[in-house]
């Protein structure tokens, strides 16, 4: 089983354990398209490498066919053939590192998308039990303050709105105010006022 392979069964198996979370999801899948992409670089390179040898060859073969006498060639002849070949080796050998260097790299930087990945899913987990713990609460605390002064709270208007009304046996009082206009302490006082009306 090849690395390439070892790989991809690995992010198809952390894509089937994720909860299917899009940002994970897609994070997996950008980790996955990012190690085909080197693998497909690596395979172009080798190609490229084992191309060039086989036309060098070729051309020598060629070489040898035309001219059968090639082979008794002056001694500075075959120094300078033979630097072009060193050359083109050392170019080539160049380029293998040059990719090997930039698959290190990109193989750094998949290892930090899987740390960050890991770090995201325990904030994303704490923060859901920190939710879990605390959202009943709330909810308890706002249905009992509303229940004790009989104010009825209109959610669905702007943030810098206070828009509800307070109700008894007798009567419902709406109230509403724009918080750019009045205080908080005016906002609090009338709502004091309000309630003391009915006790």
């Amino acid at each position: 089983m090849t690395s390439n392979e070892v790989i991809t069964g690995f992010a198809g198996e952390l894509i089937v354990y994720l909860d299917k979370d899009n940002e994970d999801k897609k994070m997996i899948d950008d980790m996955k398209e990012m190690w085909t992409d080197i693998q497909q670089e690596r395979r172009k390179q080798h190609k490229h490498i084992q191309t060039a040898i086989e036309e060098l060859i070729g051309l020598k073969e060629e070489e040898l066919q035309k001219n059968p006498g090639a082979g008794e060639q002056d001694a500075g002849e075959h120094v300078v053939e033979e630097q072009k070949l060193k050359q083109q080796i050392q170019v080539t050998k160049s380029t293998k590192e040059e990719a090997e260097h930039e698959c290190q790299a990109k193989k750094s930087t998949l290892e930090q998308l899987q740390q960050q990945r890991q770090q995201l899913k325990a904030e994303r987990d704490r923060i859901k039990d920190e939710t879990n713990i605390s959202l009943p609460k709330a909810r308890y605390d706002v249905n009992l303050y509303s229940h004790i002064t009989n104010i009825r709270w209109r959610y669905d208007c702007q943030p810098n709105e206070v828009i509800g009304y307070m109700c008894d046996k007798n009567s419902v009082r709406p109230f509403s105010f724009d918080r750019n206009q009045v205080s908080d302490f005016f906002t609090v006082n009338y709502l004091w006022d309000l309630m003391e009306e009915d006790w």
